[in-house]
């Protein structure tokens, strides 16, 4: 995987390109959200296309070149594409400010034993790091919803339904209400975010400011969150 000081130097031949649109394959779209009106504002001239996906088909898009770049979570990837880690995200757990745990200072996977839990679907990447980690621990929640995304399962844990797990990248966004937001300090629960692209694909400048402000946004936005938990040790890939 290279970092991005490392794709822009890549780039050198290719800046004078220019593209008309770029389209981009998602893992949930709050991700290139801080970015998007930025970047609209810069290059006027270029329209982004957004798309969800899940990261499997993200990667199935790529593949078949029916999206320009895909932003994802860590993942096993063809010979034929190429990644660059963007910054580092974690699942944490959001829990309703009437539910007895919300005044708890820690909280342990095995806290959350027979308890209502707010996840998303199991066809999804993260899901699966969930239940391996609930697996692992012998931990049985009360799986009481399946989701199809982050803000849904953040709006259930709002209306005090149950406990959500959904990502720290998503409350950047705005201030979530009624709940409050726990690290779980497990090493699985983060999760490098990445920028994929086919091998032949030339990135101009215009994909380089997108991605720049993608990384910005959350990178120093990490620096001064008041409950930051991310470890100096970054996951490798």
């Amino acid at each position: 995987m290279l970092d991005l000081k490392n794709a822009e130097n890549e780039l050198l031949p290719y800046q004078d390109q220019q593209r008309d649109t770029i389209s981009i394959g998602v893992s949930g779209s709050y991700l290139v959200l801080p970015a998007f009106r930025n970047f609209m504002a810069h290059h006027p001239e270029i329209s982004l296309n957004v798309k969800e996906f899940s990261t499997e088909q993200t990667i199935k898009k790529l593949t078949d070149s029916a999206v320009d770049i895909g932003i994802v979570y860590r993942t096993a990837l063809p010979a034929q594409l190429s990644s660059t880690m963007l910054f580092e995200d974690e699942i944490i757990a959001a829990i309703p400010l009437s539910h007895p745990l919300a005044t708890r200072e820690r909280l342990q996977l095995k806290d959350l034993n027979d308890q209502p839990i707010i996840v998303l679907n199991d066809s999804l990447l993260l899901r699966g790091i969930i239940t391996t980690e609930f697996n692992n621990r012998k931990v049985v929640p009360n799986v009481i919803c399946e989701l199809d995304n982050h803000y849904s399962c953040l709006e259930y844990a709002e209306a005090q339904i149950g406990i959500a797990f959904i990502t720290r990248s998503l409350t950047h966004l705005s201030t979530p209400k009624n709940v409050r937001l726990v690290s779980l300090g497990i090493p699985a629960f983060f999760i490098p975010v990445m920028l994929v692209h086919s091998n032949d694909l030339s990135l101009d400048n215009a994909t380089i400011c997108l991605l720049k402000q993608i990384k910005n946004f959350y990178t120093v936005d990490n620096k001064s969150a008041p409950e930051k938990s991310w470890p100096e040790q970054k996951i490798g890939v």
